[in-house]
C-alpha cells in the first residue's frame, strides 16, 4: 500500500497543479485519523523525538511555500494587468491608425504606443519566466517536504513499541505473543526492571489481532494491535481486568471497558439463574426473573451493535460484530396463519452464517473467532453426511480465497480438525482436503516431502472409505478352500481382522462371537480375517472361541488386503451392507451392538 501511495503521491506532484496536489497528500499520504493537515501539526500526536526535526523542517517548507504561493498570485496578477493595458493600446492605436486628418501626428502618437506595446509585451515575456521558475522553484520544495512526511510515516510504521509496568513484579520474564485459531504463538520477550517495567520493541510492524501477555505462573491477559502500535500498559497481578490500563490505545481502551461491561452483567445474570432455583414451585416468579435475564440479554445486544457500528473498520468493531447472533425475521405463513416451511429459521440463519464475517480480513485468523465459527458451520449448520460436508467446505476455502493468509488459516483449520476426527466418516472430508488441496498446488507452502507422504497415505485410505464398495479378496479357509467376498451374500456382513497373538483381541473375539449368535437370524454374516502366519495356532484359536463363523487367511498377503483395508493393527471391525458397502469401521464391539440395536 506504501508503494502505491508514494506512486499516486510522485505522479501527482510531476502532473497536477499545487492545489491538486494538496488534496492528493491529504489522500494518500497519512491515515485519516493522523493527518491534520499542511501546518504545524504533522501528527495529532508526537511519537517519536525525531519527528521533532522534521516537523521544523516542514514547517519551514511551508512558509517557503506560502510566500512562493503569494509571489506566484502577484506575478499572475502583474502580467494579467500588462495584459490589459496591451489591449487597451492596441484598440487606441487601431482607432489613430483610422484617424487620418493629421497624418505627421498620427504617426507620432502610434509610434509612441507600438514603443509602448513592445515594452509592455517584453515585461509580460519577463514576468512569465519568472513565473516559471518560481513554480518550479515551488514543486520542488513540495516534493521535499512530501519525501520529508512519507519518510516520517514509514519510520512510524515500521516498529512497534508497548511499554509495560506491573505493579507488585518485578525481575520477571514477561512475554508477547499472539492468538493464531486455537494455538498461541510467543513472538517477544522481555525482563521486568526492578519497577516492574519493561519495553517490548522490535523494528517490525505487527499484523492485527488478539495478543497477549504472558506472566510467570501461566498468567496472562488478552489486547488488541491494530494501527497503534506504539502504546502504554499499567496493570497489576491481582486482576488484570480490572487493573488493566492503556495511554495511546483508544481501541484497548474501548477493548476492557467492553469486557468490565460484559463481565458485571453476566454477573447480574448469573445471580438472576441462582435466583430462579428458589422459585422452582412459583411459575410466575421463575417467568417474572426469567424476563429480567432478556432485559440484561438485549442490552448486552444492543451494547454490542452501538460499539460495532462506532468504528466499523476498526478491529474492536470487527471482533464484536463477528460475535453477534444471526437473527431471522418472522418465518412466513399461510392464510391460516401456520409456518409455511418448517426449516424457514434454520435455513436463514445456514444462508446468513458469515454475514458478520469478512473472510478479506486478516486480522480474524489472529484470534480464535473465524476457526470456531467455520468449525461451528461445519459440525452444527450441515448435515453430517461426508459428500454434503465435502460441498461445504469447498464453498468455505472458495470465500476464504479472499484473503491469501486467511485461505490458507482455514484449510490447514480444516486440514487439521478433519486428519484428528473421531468420527469415521470424516476420513472422507480428510481425502479430499488432502487430494484436492493439500497435495495440489492449492497449498505452495506445503513441502514436497510431507505431499509425498500424504500422498501414500492417502492410497491406503481411499480404497476403504466409507460409503465405497469393500475391497472383494479371495483367501482361503481353514480347509484350504478358497472364499470370496463376493460370494458372502447378506443383508450384512461383518470383516473381523484379528491376530491369535493379539491380546485385545483375545477379549474382543469372544464378545462377537456371543453378539453373532443374536444377530445372525437378522441377516448378518461374519468372515473372520486372521492375520497371523501360524496356521496350528489358528486352528486351536478358532475351536477353542467357537467360532462358528467364515474363518479365512491369507498369510503372504496374495491377495493384497492389508493394504486394501489398512490394515496396520488388530483388532478392526468393517460393517458392510446388502451391496457390500461399507457403513462404519474401525467400531468396538459396544458400537457394533449400538447400530443393531437402532434398526
Amino acid at each position: 500500500m506504501m508503494k502505491i501511495a508514494i506512486a499516486l503521491l510522485i505522479t501527482t506532484i510531476l502532473s497536477a497543479s499545487v492545489e491538486i496536489y494538496q488534496d492528493k497528500v491529504k489522500q494518500t499520504l497519512l491515515p485519516k485519523e493522523k493527518f491534520i493537515g499542511f501546518n504545524a501539526n504533522i501528527y495529532a500526536y508526537d511519537k517519536y523525538n525525531d519527528l521533532k526535526i522534521i516537523k521544523k523542517e516542514c514547517n519551514e517548507s511551508q512558509k517557503t511555500h506560502c510566500i512562493s504561493s503569494k509571489k506566484i498570485a502577484k506575478l499572475k496578477t502583474k502580467i494579467a494587468s500588462l495584459k490589459s493595458q496591451k489591449d487597451a493600446l492596441s484598440m487606441s492605436l487601431t482607432k489613430l491608425s483610422m484617424k487620418i486628418d493629421n497624418p505627421e501626428q498620427t504617426i507620432s502618437f502610434v509610434q509612441i504606443i507600438s514603443d509602448k506595446i513592445a515594452e509592455i509585451e517584453n515585461n509580460i515575456k519577463d514576468n512569465k519566466n519568472l513565473l516559471i521558475i518560481k513554480q518550479n522553484k515551488m514543486i520542488k520544495r513540495l516534493m521535499i517536504l512530501a519525501v520529508l512526511l512519507i519518510s516520517a510515516y514509514i519510520s512510524d510504521a515500521q516498529e512497534y513499541k508497548i511499554s509495560i509496568q506491573v505493579k507488585n513484579l518485578s525481575d520477571s520474564s514477561l512475554y508477547l505473543g499472539y492468538h493464531y485459531g486455537d494455538g498461541f504463538f510467543i513472538i517477544d520477550t522481555v525482563q521486568l526492571d526492578p519497577e516492574g517495567k519493561a519495553v517490548f520493541n522490535k523494528n517490525k510492524v505487527l499484523k492485527g489481532g488478539i495478543y497477549f501477555i504472558l506472566f510467570p505462573q501461566g498468567k496472562y491477559f488478552d489486547f488488541l494491535i491494530d494501527k497503534d502500535q506504539n502504546f502504554e500498559i499499567t496493570t497489576d497481578t491481582v486482576n488484570f481486568l480490572r487493573t488493566v490500563r492503556f495511554k495511546d490505545s483508544y481501541q484497548n481502551d474501548l477493548f476492557f471497558r467492553y469486557q468490565n461491561y460484559l463481565n458485571n452483567v453476566y454477573s447480574q445474570i448469573a445471580l438472576l439463574r441462582e435466583k430462579q432455583k428458589t422459585l422452582l414451585g412459583s411459575m410466575d416468579s421463575l417467568l417474572a426473573v426469567e424476563q429480567q435475564i432478556e432485559i440484561y440479554q438485549n442490552k448486552i445486544y444492543l451494547e454490542k451493535e452501538k460499539l460495532a457500528n462506532q468504528h466499523p473498520d476498526s478491529l474492536i468493531s470487527v471482533l464484536i460484530k463477528a460475535g453477534l447472533p444471526i437473527i431471522p425475521p418472522p418465518a412466513p405463513r399461510d392464510t391460516s396463519g401456520a409456518p409455511i416451511d418448517s426449516l424457514f429459521e434454520y435455513k436463514y440463519v445456514k444462508t446468513h452464517f458469515f454475514d458478520n464475517y469478512n473472510f478479506a480480513d486478516e486480522r480474524l485468523i489472529r484470534s480464535s473467532l473465524l476457526n470456531n465459527k467455520v468449525l461451528e458451520y461445519l459440525t452444527r449448520m450441515v448435515p453430517q453426511y461426508p459428500d454434503t460436508i465435502i460441498k461445504e467446505v469447498d464453498w468455505v476455502l472458495d470465500k476464504a480465497k479472499a484473503n491469501d493468509e486467511v485461505y490458507k488459516f482455514i484449510l490447514n483449520t480444516l486440514f487439521s480438525y478433519y486428519s484428528r476426527s473421531s468420527i469415521i466418516s470424516d476420513e472422507n472430508v480428510f481425502v479430499h482436503i488432502a487430494e484436492n488441496y493439500i497435495i495440489t498446488d492449492n497449498a505452495p507452502w506445503v513441502n514436497d516431502e510431507f505431499k509425498n507422504k500424504l500422498k501414500e497415505d492417502i492410497a491406503l485410505r481411499k480404497p476403504n472409505l466409507v460409503g465405497k464398495i469393500a475391497p472383494d479378496f479371495t483367501m482361503q479357509d481353514i480347509n484350504n478352500k478358497p472364499v470370496n467376498l463376493r460370494d458372502v451374500q447378506n443383508n450384512y456382513v461383518v470383516l473381523y481382522f484379528y491376530n491369535p497373538d493379539c491380546s485385545i483381541c483375545k477379549e474382543v473375539t469372544p464378545e462377537l462371537m456371543n453378539f453373532y449368535r443374536i444377530i445372525k437370524d437378522r441377516g448378518v454374516s461374519i468372515i473372520a480375517i486372521n492375520t497371523g502366519e501360524d496356521k496350528n495356532v489358528w486352528k486351536t484359536y478358532v475351536n477353542d472361541n467357537y467360532m462358528k463363523v467364515i474363518n479365512v487367511w491369507d498369510p503372504k498377503n496374495k491377495s493384497g488386503y492389508r493394504e486394501l483395508y489398512n490394515i496396520k493393527g488388530t483388532p478392526l471391525i468393517f460393517l458392510l451392507d446388502e451391496d457390500q458397502k461399507i457403513i462404519t469401521k474401525r467400531v468396538t464391539i459396544e458400537q457394533l451392538m449400538g447400530f443393531f440395536n437402532s434398526i
